[in-house]
């Protein structure tokens, strides 16, 4: 079972020393907590992808461009087709500078029928797909992303994920910096505190997965060019 916002609460009061000051409220703590987790939900985002991957398949139509991403999308990791036969393919991104080149190898794109699949681009809350020729009923893309952080509104709320020692430190001592620094008490010991969890929480990062060690390699391309 993941923390509660109560228990979050109850902790922050205990370990920050604040069970018999009225005017740390439980609104005050709710918005240190919501503050914290957020922050440290951004940083996991970066250093643990996969901690918080989620899928999500849009079904395409045919010569349509532009598609509703999920709501719940806060970065985008990766995109595949599926088509009619259930072949998955990795889609890569377009700039909108190369959205007029793009279209110009329409032509040259629908001579490779069945073989050739449509690039990627995201604008606000839209994906564009081009040439949108390429986009055909019965296929679908398949999103994978990072989602958006829940804010925590009431007691039984959960964080939205099992917590290490060292992250949930991190928010208890974030909340308690915000805290102590309304109350206009010194806050250094709590920021060393915070500071101490997240280079933990960092020099942890590269270790989380060992499996497959990472290497350089050059993937840059803009060329557009057929993809048998």
């Amino acid at each position: 079972m993941n923390p509660t916002l109560k228990d979050m609460q109850a902790e922050i009061r205990s370990v920050g020393d604040f069970n018999d000051t009225s005017s740390v409220t439980d609104g005050l703590l709710r918005y240190g907590i919501n503050s914290a987790w957020g922050d440290l939900w951004d940083m996991l985002g970066g250093l643990y992808e996969a901690y918080f991957e989620r899928k999500s398949d849009i079904a395409l139509v045919a010569n349509q461009e532009e598609y509703a991403l999920p709501d719940d999308l806060q970065k985008l990791l990766r995109v595949k087709h599926i088509d009619a036969s259930n072949q998955e393919r990795t889609l890569v991104n377009y700039d909108l500078r190369d959205s007029d080149a793009l279209n110009n190898q329409r032509s040259a794109f629908l001579s490779w029928p069945g073989q050739s699949v449509p690039y990627y681009r995201i604008s606000g809350v839209k994906l564009s797909l081009l040439p949108k020729e390429l986009c055909q009923t019965g296929a679908r893309v398949r999103l994978t992303y990072v989602p958006k952080c829940l804010e925590l509104i009431r007691d039984l709320d959960e964080l939205s994920m099992p917590v290490p020692c060292t992250w949930r430190r991190y928010v208890v001592t974030s909340a308690i910096v915000l805290v102590t620094g309304r109350e206009e008490s010194d806050t250094s010991f709590w920021q060393s505190e915070q500071a101490k969890a997240r280079q933990q929480i960092l020099d942890s990062a590269p270790a989380r997965d060992a499996g497959a060690p990472p290497e350089t390699i050059d993937v840059y391309r803009r060329n557009y060019t057929l993809e048998p």
